[in-house]
């Protein structure tokens, strides 16, 4: 709720719950029942939900942007988070591994981008 009124996507603001949540890791035991919880349970019916309001029949005249900002984002993310990792002192291939790692699949664009992709939309409610 803190994250909407803020103006921030959802998802967001469930990641930075969980920084406060355990900043010291003085309660492991928490954190480890809530992944167990959270990945057994909300992420899937979560990614569910976001996959059924993507609408791919809207995404033909975009394509090529799709495609082109696509590859874009991932070798931004392979080459700065690969050099930010070499600067850092992991070899060349740690760092190519970090790199690639970053390159998200795009479900985390998708919950962002789904509340925003309709004028009268924002965060799943009508305004």
């Amino acid at each position: 709720m803190a994250a909407q009124n803020a103006g921030l996507a959802p998802i967001t603001g469930a990641y930075i719950a969980g920084l406060l949540i355990n900043r010291h890791n003085k309660y492991p035991q928490l954190t480890d029942g809530m992944r167990t919880l959270a990945y057994g349970l909300f992420v899937p019916i979560f990614l569910v939900k976001t996959g059924s309001d993507v609408r791919l029949e809207q995404i033909g005249p975009m394509l090529g942007f799709v495609l082109a900002a696509g590859l874009t984002a991932a070798v931004a993310k392979i080459v700065g988070c690969g050099a930010g990792a070499r600067l850092c002192g992991l070899t060349t291939r740690q760092s190519a591994v970090v790199g690639a790692g970053m390159v998200s699949r795009g479900e985390v664009s998708l919950v962002v981008a789904l509340p925003e992709s309709s004028p009268d939309v924002k965060f799943g409610r009508s305004v």
